[in-house]
């Protein structure tokens, strides 16, 4: 049975919301990963360029699968397709879970990306098919959910899980959920139509896959290695040489991997542009808010996870609120009102200080998500929109591979930032006391004092807080950057109007 999209403005909810459900299990997987790290660090006994890798290989082979997406979709057909690629990654879940060493652990997760990697654009392009045009964005947004929920569900429901039951049960709760959502799917959400095509680019898929694997892995090793070294500078190489060799062969060949061409539609170039410029501010804030809090501000797991919460909440009701109006406004007014916000909220986050208060923080993180909500959805919306219904698991697939590659070098590039920054800013301070002076003389008296410590452990303590301080100085300085990316995605989306 065929579900194509009619010419009714209804929405089919059901299938909207078990690819919602199902990618969500996903993102929220990859959000408690990285909270759990030192955890897994301890319970695997390995260092921290080892368990790196517990993200790095997810990333890698997930960066892999996408760009066949489109093609596996028409061949396969869409549903078969998420179906397959759903079990693959509950399989490669219940591998995770049962894993006790790294060496398991590491090819259980590029099982589990595998299938992960595939949710994402294989539902966006189900989405694309099956929703009428003057409804896309309302169905778009609920999808949205699963982007939005992960930073926010993943800490507290990682550190519930971790503490009571392991961390293995981090890995296990998806594999009943995921098998309900299978069973869900399979029975209740008809097929969808499909438009096959008589040849796959093996050429385009080797090009491909060598470029993503450069790429993803220098990302991955660039800050363990160094930047400029060897290593490094030749994944680098490699990765633009078969990268620009596979540009002129998909804009060359008549059934491309990847259709290139859709770049020519300059609605869809100018949206992508905007989104993903804007994606790279985004994660400045969501990936390292939780730094912050737990080393600055120093709160529990727990309490970080319910700080972050409200954020996610926010942008999960704006995104609801922004793809109905979407469809009546467009793009433009939403965005610009959108990053508007969003960079404003951005630029306070730079003044954070550890003095700052749980309340404000929480307010600040939450106006800072319904400015990227209200902007980021409709954007990628708004790009997807353009494209003809043929081409949809094709561009959607283009999505996924043109937001994961620049997001990724954002990542790394603010973590290079950070380190770089804390390192001045622990001279700067340290620079600035003198440990003979009287005033120095006093505080390490009162900290002893007041700790009952000899005055060398007082002194640690002074240190201590001294590393605290330039910590949440170079905190600030990415926030300040993710600010700047904000701005810039919207002067970008001033010049697309």
């Amino acid at each position: 049975m065929t579900q194509p999209r009619s010419g009714s403005d209804d929405i089919p909810w059901l299938t909207v919301v078990l690819l919602t459900l199902a990618t969500l299990l996903a993102f929220v997987t990859t959000t408690i990963v990285m909270i759990i790290t030192p955890r897994l660090m301890l319970a695997l006994g390995v260092g921290t360029y080892r368990i790196a890798w517990v993200s790095s290989a997810y990333l890698i082979a997930s960066g892999l699968i996408v760009p066949v997406s489109g093609y596996l979709g028409e061949r396969l057909h869409m549903k078969r397709l998420f179906l397959i690629a759903l079990g693959v990654f509950v399989f490669g879940s219940l591998l995770s879970g049962l894993a006790n060493d790294i060496t398991t652990l590491l090819v259980a997760r590029v099982v589990q990306a595998l299938g992960g990697g595939l949710l994402m654009p294989v539902s966006n392009a189900i989405i694309l098919r099956i929703v009428p045009p003057r409804r896309l964005g309302a169905a778009m947004a609920v999808r949205g959910i699963s982007v939005s929920a992960g930073p926010s569900v993943g800490p507290v429901l990682g550190a519930y899980l971790t503490d009571r039951l392991g961390w293995h049960a981090v890995f296990l709760m998806n594999v009943p959920l995921g098998i309900l959502i299978l069973i869900l799917i399979y029975f209740l959400i008809p097929e969808v139509e499909s438009f096959h095509e008589p040849h796959f680019d093996y050429v385009g898929l080797i090009l491909s896959c060598i470029m993503l694997f450069s790429v993803l892995l220098a990302i991955s090793e660039g800050q363990q290695a160094g930047w400029t070294s060897l290593y490094i500078v030749v994944l680098f190489t490699l990765s633009f040489f078969f990268g620009l060799l596979f540009v002129i062969w998909e804009l060359n060949t008549e059934y491309p991997l990847l259709d290139l061409r859709l770049f020519k539609n300059i609605f869809f170039t100018a949206s992508m542009v905007t989104a993903v410029i804007a994606t790279i501010g985004m994660y400045s804030g969501t990936y390292f808010t939780p730094l912050f809090t737990e080393e600055s501000m120093h709160l529990t797991l727990i309490r970080t996870g319910l700080l972050l919460a409200p954020a996610g909440v926010a942008m999960g009701i704006i995104a609801f609120v922004a793809g109905n109006l979407f469809d009546r406004v467009g793009t433009l007014p939403l965005a610009v009102a959108g990053l508007t916000l969003a960079s404003a909220m951005s630029f306070e986050m730079a003044y954070l200080s550890p003095a700052t208060s749980f309340e404000s923080l929480m307010w600040l993180l939450v106006w800072r998500s319904l400015g990227i909500g209200l902007a980021l959805f409709p954007l990628t919306t708004g790009a997807l929109y353009t494209v003809p219904r043929r081409l949809a698991g094709r561009a959607s697939a283009i999505n996924s591979v043109a937001r994961m590659v620049p997001a990724s070098m954002g990542l790394a590039y603010f973590t290079f930032v950070l380190n770089r920054q804390e390192a001045v800013h622990f001279n700067n301070i340290a620079t600035g006391i003198n440990v003979f002076s009287p005033a120095s003389r006093l505080t390490v008296a009162e900290l002893s004092h007041a700790t009952g410590s000899r005055v060398n452990q007082a002194l640690a303590v002074l240190w201590g807080e001294v590393q605290s301080q330039a910590l949440a100085r170079s905190l600030d300085d990415v926030f300040f950057l993710g600010a700047a990316f904000l701005l810039l995605a919207m002067a970008e989306n001033g010049l697309k109007s």
